[in-house]
């Protein structure tokens, strides 16, 4: 750690004494019992983590990837009465260490720990938690849930906020599951826009959708660590991801137009992006520079959040980089 960066952390700091020396412990714990100890959260992105939970106020919140647990204690001790936390670990074996932790915290009660795959554990939580909403779906039926008119106590309407931390590879299959499917620009990087245009209505901009039920609320966030993967994300593919995806200033994210004109205007972008991104790889392939897995899912993922005109994000240079994403 340079000197910058041990000053950050040393000068963020949220909770009590006995919480912060709680975290501590299980840094340490990490460092000596897990193969991989970089990836715990630590205190910086810990006191993120807490601060943030504290200002959008989440009822339910959804993390994928619990490691040891310092994001979830970190998220948990931010949230009010009444509020939780729902953390999925694929590894079982960080099962034992985690929860012992859980047990000692003040705030464990509003954990719940799953193991296994997010993506079956996910959709199967969702679908417990909002009463069989997917299946009511399917049949036809969406009540209040789509609307909004439920309310917390009368239905659930989606995760109010999102931690991803899970496998770098399946983050653009997190960003799927979570978002109800491929947006309009992803359908049309795959050559398939065209009929995406007839699925927005007259007065609608991002209700294109394949099928799939969306799993965060409107309003809520989605916060993806470890986006710049060690700079990998530009140093890998010599600037694959430098042109990649659109924001705000194509035009693309606003409400505005016909959902017709702005599902043609995504799709010609995804596909200027597509074609950036092509011409990149085949230069980095050129110079023998290969992407590795986990930094192809990234950089994947990274390019369709830019993309998909349904979100605004920024990404955000804390630790390894925090892709911050609010959905419309």
């Amino acid at each position: 750690m340079d000197g910058l960066a041990r000053y950050m952390e040393e000068h963020s700091a949220a909770g009590t004494a006995a919480e912060r020396a709680l975290l501590d412990e299980l840094e340490r714990a990490t460092n000596l019992r897990v193969v991989q100890p970089k990836m715990v959260s630590g205190r910086h992105q810990g006191a993120f983590l807490r601060l943030i939970t504290e200002i959008v106020r989440p009822r339910r919140v959804l993390e994928i990837g619990t490691f040891t647990g310092y994001s979830a204690l970190s998220i948990a001790a931010g949230l009010g009465e009444g509020a939780e936390i729902h953390t999925v670990e694929v590894d079982d074996e960080l099962e034992d260490l985690a929860r012992s932790f859980f047990d000692r915290s003040p705030h464990g009660a509003k954990i719940r720990l799953h193991i296994g795959s997010a993506l079956e554990v996910v959709p199967a939580l969702f679908s417990e938690l909002s009463g069989g909403l997917s299946e009511r779906l399917s049949a036809g039926v969406s009540g209040g849930f789509l609307r909004g008119e439920s309310g917390f106590e009368g239905g659930f309407e989606g995760f109010d906020m999102v931690f991803i931390d899970g496998d770098k590879r399946e983050y653009p299959d997190y960003y799927r599951m979570l978002m109800g499917g491929v947006s309009a620009g992803e359908r049309g990087v795959a050559g398939a826009a065209i009929e995406g245009l007839s699925a927005v209505g007259e007065g609608g901009t991002s209700a294109d959708w394949s099928g799939g039920v969306r799993m965060v609320r409107s309003g809520g966030i989605i916060l993806t660590d470890h986006v710049l993967w060690y700079g990998k994300v530009v140093e890998g593919a010599g600037g694959f991801a430098g042109g990649a995806g659109v924001g705000a200033g194509d035009g693309l994210s606003g409400g505005a137009g016909s959902g017709r004109a702005a599902a043609g205007e995504v799709a010609a972008a995804a596909a200027a992006s597509a074609a950036r991104e092509v011409a990149a790889a085949a230069e980095a392939d050129r110079r023998g520079v290969k992407m590795d897995a986990h930094t192809a899912g990234i950089v994947e993922f990274n390019r369709m959040v830019a993309a998909d005109p349904r979100v605004e994000n920024v990404i955000i240079p804390l630790r390894d980089g925090i892709n911050l994403i609010r959905v419309k």
